[in-house]
């Protein structure tokens, strides 16, 4: 008898409920897209999601598939209800093939910030140097190397970056030397250690 009750105090909505697809999207490439970030260009008005371009459906020996990942683009203009491959980010900084994962895209003062973990090379087992790079871009697919941040040690992935009250700007990001514990680094601007 309460439950009748309550049935009739709520009106019906007058929305429409709309389902996203689950999952949202699947990189067509390589079917492994992870870590993604998402970030609005505001060149196109859309929203773009920048993710980690593993190779999830490549045979490979351990772990290989998570090495040798660029940086895939996908958009999408109708709000996240469907999403287009775009392409992969050219991020050469040394010759070969190397790695990159998840990378951390911030706006400011009309330039974008890419923090994103780089290890050179390709590996069938974990391992390797990691260090955190910064880019920049004004369009969001032409980026300018501008530094390797002096981090904590040389196993630092996963970069997360925020903009504090105060006007600095705050690094989370894992240092697996250390037990693979959430280090802070914070910064004075985003061109400056």
């Amino acid at each position: 008898m309460v439950i009748v009750l309550l049935f009739g105090v709520f009106p019906a909505s007058t929305q429409t409920l709309h389902v996203a697809p689950a999952p949202l999207f699947r990189c067509p490439v390589y079917d492994g897209a992870a870590d993604p970030t998402m970030i609005y260009n505001q060149n196109e008005q859309s929203w773009w999601m920048l993710y980690t371009q593993r190779h999830a459906n490549q045979d490979g020996a351990d772990v290989a598939y998570c090495y040798g990942s660029k940086i895939g683009v996908a958009s999408t203009s109708d709000h996240g209800a469907t999403w287009i491959y775009r392409g992969a980010l050219d991020l050469a900084i040394e010759p070969g093939q190397n790695t990159f994962w998840a990378p951390e895209v911030v706006f400011d003062k009309g330039i974008y910030h890419m923090y994103v973990a780089y290890i050179q090379g390709i590996r069938n087992h974990w391992g390797g140097d990691k260090h955190i790079l910064h880019f920049s871009s004004k369009d969001l697919w032409t980026w300018k190397f501008e530094s390797q941040l002096p981090l904590s040690t040389n196993s630092v992935i996963d970069p997360c970056v925020f903009h504090l009250p105060d006007g600095k700007w705050r690094m989370w990001y894992k240092d697996e030397m250390q037990g693979s514990v959430s280090m802070v680094a914070d910064s004075p601007g985003l061109l400056t250690a």
